[in-house]
């Protein structure tokens, strides 16, 4: 927890501190992508592409905001899934059948 508890704190320094100035359309733009990105994990999206596009244009809009853009990949994190969702008794019919 330490040490994430540190990245976070390393990311907000370049985010604070290497930014040049901000454009709020933009940041509005990342702020609706980053809500996408989160609202696709609430409806269980789970296919890496889907993220992979929401996070190019993430840290596209982060970029244009004037943010220094290494936020848009912290920010996408926190919105992809950490579980798949596993059909339990599919998985264990599977193993079965193949032991």
């Amino acid at each position: 927890a330490v040490a994430i508890v540190d990245d976070l704190g390393a990311v907000l320094v370049i985010a604070l501190f290497y930014s040049a100035g901000v454009d709020v359309g933009a940041l509005g733009a990342a702020a609706g992508l980053l809500a996408l990105a989160a609202l696709a994990n609430r409806a269980g999206v789970r296919r890496a592409g889907a993220y992979a596009a929401l996070g190019v244009a993430l840290w596209a809009a982060v970029l244009a905001s004037g943010v220094h853009a290494t936020v848009a990949g912290v920010l996408l994190a926190l919105a992809i899934p950490a579980r798949t969702r596993v059909a339990e008794d599919e998985v264990a019919w599977r193993a079965r059948r193949l032991v």
